[in-house]
């Protein structure tokens, strides 16, 4: 073996790459270089093991991935690389159903429905079904069905697994859509991989065949895979079990100990998926309930012990939920830290349960949530805490309200105080050192005198309704929630009882599930009506009931549901002690199916609702449950980012307390601090980075290429975009209308569809009447009824137009000429390649004619837009091909996102973070880093769900290789509302040591005294411009000689203006009350004709005469 093409492999990218028998797992953080590992390892198959490269199968998620490894292998392999199979999930597949076709009950010239593809096939089932769009929108219906098939749930075990008014109505769509798609000869991208499972699992000869030729499997982001990836690769590597997966473990939750069974207590590490377990069914009740997962993981890292007073112990992760209650006694005293919107975060003392009564809301200050700190029995010991947590946290004291018991402010000096204070910052750091998620606040306020606009609390309760399952044993769950009337029209139709409640306009509305996951998740789809709070509680018995919180969160004196085995009933148990341990072991978790709650060594915990959409992290947490023998190797050496960026990234992560333990490092230089800016809004945000970026270029040479812009939601977009038009700055978008997604490159395609595959309703339907033929609505309806009434494609009924008395004898003549047209293109495609069909479809349909024809600048894009889809078509046939118009269809189909970014292009990348996996820039800017905006508002209280956004920031943070700039802003104009958040708790979790941080006064006004010492440049230009002066390089007005006569000047010749008895100066700072600050750049007249020119940081340039405008001097 030439070992020279692994010198360059640190020892455990070697040791990744050499371990090729037997199942093996990669943990590897960013930029550890795993594609480097994965083609290695490829390369030592076939050189060091002699393996055949056609018995290699690779897997990435996206066609730019799979090229680069392809490439890659080729260059270690001169000769032998392109022979193994490296490919996407869908690719592989696909290759197995075209091959097999006729086993899924399709024809092997099938085509596939893209996204417009499948709303169009949905929006056609409504229709036939009687179903109004209004009440159930098509891309909902779709997400279900999209959802079901990644979990290979057919439509007949559809309704097995979904049981609302809502889920009756998609399994009626569910069955009919699959229906057409079968009748027109097409799948979605969802049936790629459940088809192509389907078929193997049903045929064994089908599954030796590639089970035996596939003998090595290596998928990459493992971590990514959904439920009907995991299976396929599951069953494809059964035989051989060479099975090697790369992925980031940075993700998920835990507990440990022994688990009630009908068979009495048994230990959790043997606990097994199926198992039965006790479970509370609600109201004192208790029965058997089914474990459908049980995960096992190491883990090192503080764990809580809880001690009962009937010294029963219980051990587990910080995050793992309880079920709990406060003591109602006086002669507790609370230590507290209380929220309350616009004022922020303080900390205070109080007696007994008076924390939590409305009664006491003037004492509550109205604060919206709370959290509790400290319970002690000694009011000096108390005070201790509350002195202690104030003055080490900085977070203070002070009433929020000067009603407030003991106020001694006024109510503007209170808010002006609260104002110059950070308190969130500062609330973020006590949370992170006392282990408390801000997600789950011990007390949300309900207080009823708060106006319209406050704050709204949804209310989950577990078993919360008197009604109770036929079939089952358990009580159902309830869902309260007061809302707005605005918003009541978004709720109505949904399976929720709204009805009126009082007279301030209003509405209570009310949801009943028999599943509680299935409540959640309708929370989930209305938390965004408003600004809510949640409030997860469970009706274990007939008394009060608990609250929901992390086991972190459980103090001294509290209780906790206990299960008394031997009086089969739960009790109230007092929380006798709590302490912090270090713990390193296995810890487990159980997912019990509709209940979602277990009893451990007597203790009632909540267990995990995973989610069902998209990515399931189990697939990397139970690899080694699904292969015993396997062996497991980290990567965390770091090849791509600066030594600051990965130190931030891994304080980030180390916040998912129930990761893999690794710790990304590099030999390379520290490089620069992170930049961390506090914008005052979002136009001043993308001007800030643009600025940066500017400086960058010029001092480095630099290009537009070198940089990307991220950001948590695709409606951010839209300042980036206008900033960057308006700065004449090019850029491209990951995630805008692609290429492929263009109408006139749709129509194209749907030609060769047709052409391919006469059976296609969807793609005939979009071009019969394109160009335009002058076949109306009616004669088009007339049709479809035909062929439905004759079971018949909508192709083969054009034929039979004869016997379609209705319809008119000119419509008749056209769709006729339409089959001869399609018959003759059919003809074509025998003997031309794809190129050479396309412009034959071109001409002869007259599609290029009619856009000459119309000839306007959108016709002019549409014709470069055909153009350059030929140059594609050119570039497949000089592969030559033998797949055809077929393979052609195929390619174009699957093309994603990432697969369209033209790296040669010298322009911004503006892209999501969800986007940013497996890129790498200089430089990238993360903008909107703020609460509720990242992490997303929807993120649930599952811990879960913020360690998912907080990878996601971590995946963020470390595509950057040498400068990284994290901005939020003062406010957020977000779909027409203001919104003021606190810093992103990320941002938080960066040592101080690794950042700059900057706020906007800062940054605007330390530039001031450099205007005219330094001159500003526009960004892609090759010089600076001297003849410029001031900031931004604006055009500073008339000039000198022509200002007014009336001015006066400086000691510098500078002019001066004068109002009030005050000067004003070029270069001063001023502040306005509604703009903020600016700075000025011109000042002309005396008195009442005093006017001055500002930039302004908010708004930009203003003229203001200041006998109607005045501005304050600062």
């Amino acid at each position: 073996m030439a070992m020279d093409i692994f010198e360059s492999l640190n020892p455990m990218q070697y040791e990744a790459a050499t371990l090729t028998d037997g199942p093996l797992i990669i943990f590897a953080g960013a930029g550890t270089g795993k594609t480097k590992v994965i083609t290695h390892r490829i390369a030592y198959l076939i050189k060091k093991k002699s393996v055949n490269p056609k018995n290699i199968l690779a897997i990435t998620f996206t066609n730019k991935a799979a090229e680069e490894m392809r490439t890659r292998v080729d260059v270690l392999l001169p000769g032998n690389g392109r022979d193994v199979w490296i490919s996407t999930f869908h690719k592989i597949c696909l290759f197995i159903l075209r091959n097999n076709a006729a086993e899924a009950g399709l024809t092997k010239n099938f085509i596939i429905y893209d996204d417009g593809d499948q709303n169009a096939l949905v929006k056609e089932c409504l229709k036939e079904l009687d179903i109004n769009e209004e009440n159930i929108k098509p891309r909902m219906i779709l997400s279900k069905i999209s959802l079901a098939k990644s979990n290979l749930i057919s439509e007949e075990e559809y309704l097995l697994n979904e049981s609302s008014h809502i889920d009756t109505v998609v399994e009626k769509v569910y069955k009919l859509y699959n229906k057409k798609l079968r009748q027109n000869n097409a799948v979605d991208f969802d049936d790629i991989i459940y088809l192509a499972v389907s078929v193997l699992k049903s045929s064994e000869s089908i599954l030796k065949t590639y089970s035996t030729r596939f003998k090595y499997v290596l998928v990459d982001e493992y971590q990514d895979i959904n439920y009907s990836q995991y299976v396929f690769v599951k069953i494809l590597s059964n035989i051989h079990k060479n099975i090697c997966v790369v992925g980031d473990d940075d993700q998920c939750v835990c507990a440990n100990s022994e688990v009630l069974t009908p068979g009495g207590y048994q230990k959790i590490e043997n606990m097994l998926e199926g198992s039965q377990v006790v479970s509370c069914t609600g109201r004192d009740g208790v029965n058997i309930a089914r474990a459908d997962k049980v995960t096992r993981r190491p883990y090192t890292g503080q764990a809580i012990r809880i001690t009962l007073e009937n010294q029963k112990t219980l051990t587990v992760t910080p995050n793992h939920l309880l079920f709990a209650k406060y003591n109602s006694s006086a002669a507790l005293n609370y230590v507290y830290m209380m929220y309350r919107k616009s004022f922020g975060f303080k900390i205070g003392i109080c007696q007994g349960l008076s924390l939590f009564t409305e009664s006491r809301k003037y004492d509550l200050e109205e604060g919206d949530k709370i959290w509790i700190l400290k319970i002690c029995k000694n009011p000096k010991d108390a005070s201790y805490y509350e002195s202690l947590y104030s003055t080490k946290y900085g977070i203070p004291t002070l009433h929020f309200t000067s009603r407030s018991m003991g106020a001694s402010l006024e109510q503007d000096k209170i808010k002006k105080i609260y104002s110059e204070i950070d308190t969130f910052v500062r609330a973020e750091v006590l949370m992170r050192d006392l282990m408390i998620y801000e997600e789950h606040p011990h007390y949300v306020s309900v207080v009823k005198t708060r106006s319209l606009s406050s704050p709204k609390v949804l209310s989950l309760t577990m078993f919360g309704s008197n009604e109770r399952s036929r079939e089952n044993s358990w009580y159902f769950h309830r869902m309260n929630l007061d809302i707005n009337a605005q918003n009541i029209g978004l709720l109505r139709g949904d399976n929720a009882e709204v009805k009126k409640s009082g007279s301030l306009d209003k509405w209570k509305v009310e949801a009943v599930r028999e599943d509680y996951s299935e409540l959640v998740s309708f929370a989930k789809t209305i938390s965004g009506l408003d600004e809510l709070l949640l409030v997860e509680k469970a009706q274990l018995t007939s008394k009060a009931p608990f609250y929901q919180m992390p086991a972190s969160h459980v103090h001294e004196n509290m209780t906790l549901a206990f299960f008394n085995h031997k009086d089969k009933k739960i009790e109230e148990l007092m929380v006798a002690e709590v302490e912090t341990i270090d713990y390193e072991g296995f810890v487990y978790d159980l997912s019990v199916e509709h209940l979602h709650n277990f009893i451990v060594d007597g203790f009632v915990v909540h267990n995990s609702i995973y989610s069902w959409r998209g990515a399931d992290v189990r697939s990397m947490l139970n690899f080694e449950r699904d292969y015993p023998n396997s062996q497991v190797v980290k990567l965390e050496q770091n090849y791509r980012s600066t030594k600051n960026i990965l130190l931030a990234a891994s304080e980030v992560i180390k916040n998912n307390v129930t990761r893999r333990e690794k710790t990304l490092w590099t030999q390379g230089e520290s490089g620069e601090k992170i930049t961390v800016y506090e914008a005052i809004n979002e136009q001043a945000e993308v001007v800030f980075a643009i600025n940066q970026m500017r400086q960058v270029i010029y001092r480095e040479d630099k290009k537009y290429s070198d940089f990307a812009f991220f950001y948590r939601t695709n409606a951010q977009s839209r300042v980036i975009e206008e900033t960057l038009i308006k700065e004449g700055i090019p850029y491209k978008m990951v995630g805008a209308i692609r290429f492929y997604q263009r109408k006139e490159i749709k129509d194209v395609i749907a030609y060769l569809r047709l052409i391919l595959n006469t059976s296609d309703n969807l793609s005939l339907l979009r071009i019969l009447n394109v160009p335009r033929r002058g076949i109306g609505e009616k004669s088009i309806s007339s049709l479809v009824a035909f062929a439905n009434e004759k079971n018949i494609s909508i192709f083969d009924a054009l034929a039979k137009v004869a016997e379609i008395e209705d319809l008119p004898l000119k419509a008749k003549n056209t769709t006729l000429n339409f089959v001869d047209l399609i018959n003759e293109l059919r003809a074509d495609s025998a003997k031309l390649n794809v190129t050479e069909l396309t412009k034959s479809v071109l001409d002869k349909t007259g599609y290029l004619r009619e856009l000459k024809v119309i000839n306007s600048s959108q016709t002019l894009d549409r014709s470069k837009n055909i153009n350059e889809f030929l140059s594609v078509t050119e570039s497949f046939d000089m592969e030559k091909s033998s797949s055809g118009i077929s393979g052609f269809l195929e390619r174009v189909t699957l093309v994603s996102d990432l697969d369209e970014i033209d790296e040669k292009q010298n322009s911004v990348t503006l892209m999501t973070f969800h986007a940013a996996k497996g890129l790498e820039f200089p430089v990238v800017f993360m903008l909107g880093m703020e609460e509720k905006l990242f992490p997303h508002e929807h993120s649930s209280d599952e811990n879960y769900d913020i360690a998912e956004e907080r990878r996601l920031c971590y995946v963020g943070m470390t595509r950057a290789r040498e400068r990284l700039y994290i901005i939020h802003t003062k406010q957020r104009r977000i779909f027409g509302s203001v919104f003021t958040n606190p810093v992103s708790r990320f941002v938080s979790e960066i040592p101080d040591s690794l950042v700059i941080n900057i706020s906007c006064e800062e940054e605007f006004l330390s530039s001031v005294p450099q205007m005219n010492r330094h001159k500003i440049f526009r960004a892609g230009a090759t010089h600076r411009e001297d003849d410029d002066d001031g900031y931004g390089a604006r055009d500073l007005g008339p000039d000198a000689s022509k200002r007014s006569a009336s001015a006066t000047t400086d000691s510098h010749g500078e002019e001066l203006a004068e109002f009030g008895g005050v000067t004003f100066a070029k270069n001063d700072r001023v502040k306005h009350s509604m703009w903020g600050i600016g700075v000025v750049l011109e000042a002309t007249g005396r008195g009442d004709e005093c006017l001055v020119k500002v930039n302004f940081m908010n708004v930009g340039e203003k003229k203001l005469l200041l006998k109607y405008a005045p501005l304050d001097k600062i």
